[in-house]
C-alpha cells in the first residue's frame, strides 16, 4: 500500500498520485487498490476517487488560484435558467412548425434534454 498523508483541512487519509498530465493529485486512500505502487497513475476506472471530489474544502487547495471554484450545484443553478429558455423555445418550434422534420428534431432535442437532466 502507498504512503498515506492527511488532508490539511478535513484530516482524511490521502495518497498523492500522478496524473497523465504529469501533475500530482490527492486521492482518497481507502479507494486506492492494495496493489498500488509508487509511480502509478490515477485511474478512476479502477475505483479511485479524487480527494477534490470528496473534500469539503477542496477549492482552497487546488493549484492555479481557483480558490472560489464553483461547485457542481452552483454550475447547475447558473445553467438552469438558460436551459429552461432553450426548452421553451424548442417546445414553441415543435408546436408551431409547419415542416414535420423541424418539429421532429425539436421534439427529439426536448426528450434528450429531459433524459440527460435526470
Amino acid at each position: 500500500m502507498a504512503e498515506t498523508t492527511q488532508c490539511k483541512s478535513c484530516n482524511r487519509d490521502i495518497v498523492w498520485m500522478g496524473t497523465y498530465a504529469g501533475k500530482k493529485m490527492p486521492v482518497d486512500a481507502d479507494t486506492v487498490p492494495d496493489t498500488f505502487e509508487e509511480g502509478d497513475i490515477f485511474d478512476k476506472r479502477k475505483g479511485m476517487v479524487s480527494h477534490f471530489d470528496t473534500c469539503p474544502n477542496a477549492s482552497q487547495h487546488r493549484s492555479g488560484g481557483r480558490s472560489s471554484a464553483p461547485t457542481n450545484q452552483e454550475k447547475y443553478d447558473s445553467l438552469a435558467p438558460k436551459l429552461n429558455i432553450a426548452l421553451a423555445a424548442l417546445r414553441d418550434i415543435a408546436e408551431r412548425s409547419k415542416e414535420e422534420g423541424v418539429a421532429t428534431i425539436a421534439k427529439t432535442a426536448i426528450s434528450q434534454i429531459a433524459r440527460s437532466s435526470r
